[in-house]
């Protein structure tokens, strides 16, 4: 093989390493607009509604090496553990509020995580939300997380490529791997509910609804489109965590981000006054 060959063969080897690389530095629009429903995000070892119910005794979500703060949910006394990562203070479980009477949007617009064949389903993997439900429904100083925000929290863990494995819980909560929780984020496979009714992925996929949303024009047909919102998915074998869409009426697990910005691991109760001495 001649010189001029392998010259050919090493630049365009760089240029494909270069482009695999850049996919954490575009914009938000960008990714949005690229990002594909969630049926249509790679899968494998789906775990079917007749799984085994998890023992919540025996339950190991959290990374015992990192220390988590509290929130108190004022409106119904939960308590969710709550992680700083990088800037900003994340819940560490999925929200499971379900009051429909204090909050009539919630009839008809919320379900257990992970199916109705696990029992305490709605104590270890929150609550799956529709949009309708969902929009406004963290406490009182934590609101919905954006794209934006989501891609802050992956770029910690070496960009969307690499996340996953940092944010999933390890092996508990998922079908067969799960990840390292080295984040704390202890993400799980929740599942989502499909607008048909269905509850698909249990412990295959986490899906986090986002407060990202937005019509989308089908390519294909000018005069036609969608009115969809992003979401972001965590799956079971692979380390990496996407973007995706899904329409308004389907059910996502949701992830509280704090408005403010606290350091040094504080641990937060709902109704603390960010400007009090402990």
């Amino acid at each position: 093989m001649n010189y001029a060959v392998c010259r050919y063969i090493l630049l365009a080897c760089i240029l494909l390493f270069c482009i695999s690389c850049s996919t954490d530095e575009v914009s938000s629009s960008v990714a949005s607009s690229q990002s594909p429903r969630i049926e249509d995000i790679p899968t494998k070892n789906l775990r079917s509604s007749s799984s085994a119910a998890l023992s919540s005794s025996s339950f190991g979500q959290f990374n015992d090496s990192i220390p988590y703060g509290e929130l108190v949910d004022m409106r119904d006394g939960k308590s969710y553990r709550t992680v700083l990562i990088g800037d900003q203070l994340w819940m560490a479980e999925n929200l499971n509020y379900g009051d429909s009477v204090s909050i009539p949007s919630l009839k008809g617009n919320t379900w257990c995580g992970g199916g109705d064949s696990l029992k305490n389903d709605c104590g270890i993997y929150g609550r799956l939300y529709t949009w309708a439900a969902g929009g406004e429904l963290c406490p009182e100083g934590w609101r919905m997380p954006s794209m934006e925000d989501f891609m802050t929290l992956a770029k910690n863990f070496g960009g969307m490529a690499f996340a996953g494995e940092a944010l999933k819980s390890d092996a508990v909560g998922w079908r067969k791997l799960g990840g390292s929780n080295a984040s704390g984020f202890s993400a799980l496979g929740a599942g989502y509910r499909r607008h048909d009714g269905d509850i698909l992925e249990i412990n295959n996929k986490g899906v986090f609804m986002t407060s990202s949303v937005g019509y989308r024009e089908d390519p294909m047909d000018p005069w036609r489109g969608t009115a969809d919102m992003d979401v972001f998915v965590v799956t079971d074998d692979l380390v990496s965590a996407e973007f995706g869409r899904c329409v308004y009426s389907e059910g996502l697990s949701i992830r509280c981000i704090k408005d403010d910005e606290y350091g040094e691991g504080r641990i937060i109760t709902e109704g603390d006054d960010p400007g009090e001495d402990e």
